[in-house]
């Protein structure tokens, strides 16, 4: 009888403790992704707006690769003073393709077009794509564009049609 009264005081304070750790892991977790999803929020909304000059509809006429040049700086400017480091993986990869086919497009302008490329319409120019598709740079880095948002959107779960899902759904191709 007093072993098991024992054994189950010592259940009982062990069951209290773990318990009481459980609790304290969980709250710290709950905090710091709430953090990071506010902090997120705020600067993932800053980027979107930057991302504004390259939309997929109501397409901005005429954007030049001087305004894509300072669309890239304005990136960058983002990056390193308000939200590369909230970026997860996913959404920084996104981020740096985006950067480096710009950088990659306005080489090969400057190359061909010299100091006269900053004038040119990027809607003007088209380039060759992996699977040897022609497609214009407006195109290409809008579509990358597009993706990056689309990580954003996965980052603060913000297109589940589901509170409890903790899957965001997929959109379809063409709703981005």
């Amino acid at each position: 009888m007093q072993t098991a009264l024992i054994s189950a005081l010592i259940a009982l304070i062990f069951g209290g403790l773990l318990g009481g750790l459980l609790k304290l892991y969980f709250d710290y977790n709950s905090k710091v992704v709430t953090d990071l999803w506010s902090k997120r929020y705020e600067a993932y909304s800053k980027l979107w707006k930057l991302t504004e000059v390259l939309p997929k509809y109501s397409r901005k006429d005429e954007v030049t690769f001087d305004e894509l040049a300072n669309f890239a700086l304005a990136m960058r400017h983002w990056y390193f003073e308000t939200g590369g480091i909230l970026l997860s993986d996913q959404c920084r990869d996104a981020y740096f393709a985006i950067q480096i086919k710009i950088r990659e497009v306005i080489s090969k302008v400057n190359e061909e077009y010299k100091e006269h490329y900053k004038d040119i319409v990027i809607d003007h120019v088209k380039i060759e794509t992996d699977n040897g598709e022609s497609i214009t740079v407006y195109d290409v880095i809008q579509k990358l564009c597009s993706n990056m948002r689309t990580e954003m959107t996965r980052d603060l779960l913000s297109r589940r049609r589901n509170f409890f899902s903790l899957k965001a759904e997929q959109s379809a191709p063409d709703s981005k």
